[in-house]
């Protein structure tokens, strides 16, 4: 299959994928910044996207743990140990992340999201506190600007 993509259009088909990636992450924090809404149609299709970058990297055995791993993720959403679009879409990115850089994605998603949050005190000292704890912070943004660095580190 890389090798028919590669062939069509010219691009390793991995980078194509992470291509797709930054596009849909374009929508998420275009969405999560003006309405504070992660779709669960646009976290889907980052899954998919995410098992197919890992399955052409990838042996197909660490394919379906990735698949199985986020399953099982999704499923602690499910049961309401985990909730809110932000965590589904920290899942969506996991297949696409290998082993070795999923602390350095969740210790991202930290650090940028304190970096928002900072940027958003400082906003809220200005126009109001109370407006930014009504909307909440567009933590959408800082989990897929750490999920792109990641899979492409994991590339």
């Amino acid at each position: 299959m890389d090798d028919l993509v590669s062939i069509l259009i010219g691009i390793d088909a991995s980078i194509l994928g992470w291509l797709v990636l930054v596009i849909l992450s374009l929508n998420v924090a275009f969405f999560d910044l003006t309405s504070r809404v992660v779709s669960n149609r646009t976290c889907l299709l980052i899954l998919v996207i995410a098992v197919f970058i890992n399955s052409i990297g990838y042996d197909s055995i660490f394919s379906v743990n990735g698949l199985l791993a986020a399953f099982f993720l999704f499923f602690l959403y499910y049961i309401s140990f985990w909730g809110g679009g932000d965590t589904k879409l920290a899942i969506a990115f996991l297949p696409a992340i290998t082993a070795q850089y999923v602390l350095l994605f969740l210790v991202g998603i930290g650090l940028l999201g304190g970096v928002l949050l900072v940027v958003y005190l400082i906003v809220g000292l200005r126009c109001g506190v109370d407006k930014i704890k009504e909307d909440g912070l567009p933590f959408g943004i800082p989990i897929c600007i750490s999920g792109l660095f990641c899979v492409v580190a994991s590339l």
